[in-house]
């Protein structure tokens, strides 16, 4: 069953290239997911009270053109399939004029909030939502489980205003974390148009966290980086693989 939701683009959510922040992409895809889940009746209080909680544990975004200062634009989402323990939910966003301009696949679990663990989805919450099998990427979710990240690093305080509703760190923060150490010549001279994150454990507030970053390839037209999130203790949070396009 598709959901969808509109929004409109608002100067604290565009860059200096005045297009909507990676951040601000992933804010509207969590949006249009919580509200579904309010639409059904399994919105986070709601789901919370039962002793669960939805726990993203992948990302795949494919931005073919990140929306403007003051566009409409809508989002679309539905979940594709359930299995044992895991949920796939899809989106589009789709411009005034009909273009689906990005699209992104997530994977999520459904964690006991009590015993901080993934259970099986149960058939009354698959049956609220009902599934639609459209595929809205391109490409499939990237194996990130093997990739081995060396290079530079940067060092991030986690905040207070990190922390979501299940009392860790926001999803959307790791990928922000990772943008921020690719070289500025890039994050200048070319945009982000796809990304994966597979997330791997959960931190909380207080300490630092350490991103890494390594250059897999670049030319005039591309480049791809391989991140790497490690607590202080040297245990991997998060993998990620961000590729970019040169600008026009």
């Amino acid at each position: 069953m598709k959901y969808s939701k509109e929004f409109s683009v608002y100067y604290s959510e565009i860059d200096k290239f005045n297009k909507a922040k990676t951040l601000s992409i992933l804010n509207y895809l969590e949006e249009t997911a919580m509200s579904h889940s309010l639409s059904v009746g399994l919105g986070f209080e709601k789901l919370y009270e039962k002793g669960f909680a939805w726990i993203l544990t992948a990302w795949h975004v494919e931005i073919e053109k990140a929306p403007v200062f003051n566009e409409k634009i809508t989002v679309e989402t539905w979940p594709v399939c359930f299995d044992k323990y895991f949920a796939y939910r899809h989106f589009k966003i789709v411009d005034e004029k009909g273009n689906v301009i990005v699209r992104a696949a997530s994977k999520w679990i459904l964690l006991d909030v009590n015993k901080r663990r993934a259970v099986k989805i149960i058939e009354d919450i698959k049956n609220c939502y009902g599934i639609d099998k459209e595929n809205a990427t391109k490409e499939s979710f990237m194996d990130l489980k093997k990739i081995e990240v060396l290079g530079d690093k940067k060092q991030f305080d986690i905040r207070r205003s990190d922390i979501d509703t299940n009392n860790h760190v926001n999803n959307k923060k790791y990928v922000e974390w990772a943008i921020e150490t690719v070289p500025y010549d890039v994050y200048e001279n070319y945009y982000l148009s796809s990304f994966d994150v597979l997330y791997k454990k959960e931190v909380e507030y207080g300490g630092t966290v350490s991103s890494y970053c390594s250059e897999s390839f670049r030319d005039e037209n591309s480049a791809e980086y391989y991140h790497a999130i490690k607590s202080e203790d040297d245990l991997e949070l998060a993998l990620i693989c961000t590729c970019w396009t040169k600008r026009n």
